[in-house]
């Protein structure tokens, strides 16, 4: 109830007594004042008028009074409202369902509060419905919120339901989203004076851009939300801040100025003894150590952190230091400290619900096992940890995984068993890719659709007016000008239509990032060729050959330098192959960091000078971009299209797998290299079969010749080579 009600009720009284008042405080007779009877004849006495205009100006002080010390009163309340959402706030990420169920007893206040206290209690609200996953609720606290904007025609509602939603898909993993939404936020915003509202809605851009890669745009939104985190002297928000920019500068390579932003991050947040800002400064201050090279001090701020957490028993910002300080320890191989760590870690999280933390805590128990020779019990917990990222929706995060998992595979020998991982990585970044691809599709004629309906309705405008002015003039030109407007509308609109159908074949066939073809070309192509044997050339010594190229080390490329630089990479990888393959042959964008050539009319001898010729023209010099040198080598697995000596067609989906058979054996063997299918040396049915199920062994049992191309070493970037297990190089460069 509004906590006006009462001196509303005092004036309500006072109005219904104020017949009842005379000079003396004597009731007024019965007879001259109250009885109907007698009413009509009653003159009133001067004395009696001006007794009454007395009574009246007093009431009216008294009205007067009772409204301004209700006034005040709501002022007070409010204040008090936000004072205690305001110690709320720093520990509100740190101890989310107890923010939460605080939080549920000031919402009913909140609703006849101002509209900035309103607001402020509603947003903390719906933050803490969100972090302790109660989605269901912020849900439908978000789309309460847009009702009433809606009513009231009132932005900041409309803005704050945005920025709630934008939470959501933030921990659902969807940073793209949960950036658009911020930014839609951002703009409704834009004329507010609603303080803590423009903050949140600045800093969701700023860290849902860094967390895109988008770090120009997030640098730029963080900084603006740390001038507002000033205006409000607010010093936690100032903490979440410099804490977002110090991961950033780790990202843009700026480790210095990082850990000034973390040991700031760390001051601010001790002014509110915030456990969650505390915890997580000394997580960013760790992470520019490692990069600064200070081993030792890296380690202490992580320890420092785990102790903050637990001192101040926040189980969420000590579930985030065991999972980062586990990272350490794996780093140095201290297997027995990571399974301790992420006991514990498992421990809260499977408490708490919480999946994603439990299969990230889980991967690291997974891969110290793998790392202490433990295979079976390793491969079986990292397998479930990468079925809970796949079942949550994660995808890159799966892959991620993936990569990772096969990593420690083939460092502790299982070259085999990696490949299970590796190529469930490759299916899920397909998946990616082709979800892209089709989005992109779908965009580009989304587009054409609203311009073309643009277009047609300007042009109605237009002949409308045209129309009713030749009207006045005469029928005939009237007639004539309906004519010419109908063609010229039908050969702009045949213009349009072929140049969007060519914009939209070409990004239907093309890689949008490097212009080379892209895996539906290629298979488009295959496609529309009638059978091998249709297409084989009379001399005998030609052939068509499948070579798969995948760049080494392409994840810590990206680890260290950014995605920006490994986009960079991709591009002049992407340059080089076109300035050593011949015109005639067709270069394709397979997937990720891996590329597909297709030598056409090839002579056997001709492939090996040709697989040369690319490893050295890549690792011959390395890519400079934005004054980083970034040294860089390829894997090649490569296999004729028809097998010698009896020209065997196994088709081409064996094709492509059998090259990327020796693609992997390419990579076992230490990397920098390329691995050829030369011939079988036994023909019969299950010769095939052999080679695409273990190359190494068929190799060893005499069934098929190999050859093995030695790269060059990459430039300024020196590479260890050293051959695999069981590896027989038949013809090494």
């Amino acid at each position: 109830m509004d906590s006006r009600w009462w001196w509303c009720e005092v004036i309500h009284l006072l109005e219904r007594r104020h017949d009842c008042i005379t000079v003396g405080g004597a009731r007024p007779s019965l007879r001259s004042d109250w009885d109907p009877s007698h009413s009509g004849n009653v003159q009133a006495s001067p004395f009696r008028i001006c007794t009454r205009k007395w009574r009246r100006t007093r009431f009216l002080g008294l009205v007067l009074l009772l409204t301004l010390v209700g006034a005040a009163s709501c002022d007070a309340a409010d204040s008090s409202l936000a004072e205690r959402a305001k110690i709320i706030e720093p520990q509100l990420e740190g101890f989310p369902q107890r923010s939460a169920d605080e939080l549920a007893t000031l919402v009913q206040a909140a609703e006849v509060a101002d509209g900035e206290t309103r607001n402020f209690v509603y947003a903390l609200y719906g933050q803490s419905l969100v972090k302790s996953n109660q989605l269901a609720k912020a849900k439908d606290l978000a789309d309460s919120l847009q009702s009433q904007g809606r009513q009231r025609d009132d932005g900041n509602p409309l803005a704050l339901a945005l920025l709630i939603r934008g939470s959501v898909e933030a921990w659902n993993g969807s940073a793209a989203r949960n950036y658009a939404l911020a930014e839609e936020a951002r703009t409704l915003l834009s004329a507010s004076k609603d303080a803590y509202l423009r903050y949140w809605a600045t800093i969701a851009v700023g860290t849902s851009a860094r967390q895109l890669g988008r770090t120009e745009d997030a640098s730029k939104s963080l900084q603006e939300a740390l001038a507002l985190a000033d205006s409000t002297r607010s010093p936690y928000r100032k903490s979440v801040v410099l804490y977002n920019l110090a991961v950033l500068d780790v990202m843009r390579k700026q480790f210095q100025t990082a850990l000034e932003e973390s040991d700031e991050s760390f001051k601010q947040a001790s002014l509110v003894e915030s456990t969650i800002g505390m915890s997580r400064a000394k997580n960013a201050e760790s992470a520019a150590l490692q990069f600064l090279e200070l081993p030792k001090r890296e380690l202490d701020a992580m320890k420092e952190s785990l102790a903050i957490a637990q001192k101040g028993h926040s189980e969420t910002a000590e579930s985030l230091a065991l999972i980062n300080l586990a990272d350490i320890y794996l780093r140095r191989k201290q297997f027995n400290d990571v399974l301790t760590l992420s006991e514990r870690s498992i421990e809260i999280a499977d408490a708490k619900g919480d999946q994603a933390v439990a299969a990230t805590s889980r991967a690291n128990m997974a891969f110290a096992l793998i790392g202490m020779g433990r295979i079976k019990a390793g491969q079986r917990i990292a397998d479930e940890a990468a079925a809970t990222y796949e079942r949550l929706g994660a995808t890159a995060e799966t892959g991620d995984l993936l990569v990772e998992y096969a990593e420690h595979l083939a460092d502790a020998g299982e070259y085999k068993a990696a490949l299970v991982p590796i190529r469930r990585e490759r299916q899920l970044r397909d998946q990616i890719a082709e979800k892209l691809r089709n989005e992109s599709i779908i965009d580009v004629q989304a587009r054409f659709e609203s311009e073309r309906s643009r277009n047609d309705a300007e042009r109605l405008r237009q002949r409308t007016q045209q129309q009713v002015w030749w009207l006045l003039a005469a029928l005939l030109a009237i007639s004539l000008a309906v004519v010419v407007i109908l063609y010229r509308r039908r050969v702009v609109n045949l213009a349009v239509m072929k140049e969007k159908n060519a914009e939209l074949s070409f990004q239907s066939n093309h890689d949008p990032l490097t212009a080379l073809y892209n895996r539906r070309h290629f298979q488009e192509f295959i496609a529309s060729e009638s059978t091998i044997h249709d297409r084989r050339d009379p001399v005998e010594s030609s052939n068509q050959t499948i070579l798969l190229i995948d760049i080494d080390h392409f994840k810590s490329i990206n680890d260290q330098f950014g995605h920006v630089t490994g986009d960079a990479v991709l591009l002049a990888l992407a340059a080089r192959l076109r300035e050593v393959l011949r015109e005639t042959d067709m270069i394709v964008r397979w997937g990720g960091e891996e590329f597909l050539v297709f030598l056409p009319a090839t002579s056997f001898d001709q492939v090996d000078e040709i697989v040369g010729r690319v490893l050295n023209a890549v690792a011959q010099e390395p890519i400079e971009y934005m004054d980083q040198r970034v040294g860089l080598s390829v894997s090649i697995g490569y296999c004729p299209v028809e097998i010698p000596p009896n020209r065997l067609s196994p088709g081409w989906e064996r094709v492509i797998a059998l090259a990327d058979q020796a693609l992997y054996y390419a990579k076992a063997a230490g990397r920098n290299r390329a691995c050829g299918i030369r011939q079988l040396l036994r023909v019969d049915e299950s010769a095939l079969d052999a080679i695409h199920t273990d190359l190494a062994k068929a190799e060893q049992d005499g069934i098929v010749e190999l050859s093995m191309l030695v790269g060059d070493e990459a430039a300024n970037e020196p590479r260890t080579v050293s051959p695999a297990p069981s590896v027989s190089t038949t013809q090494a460069n």
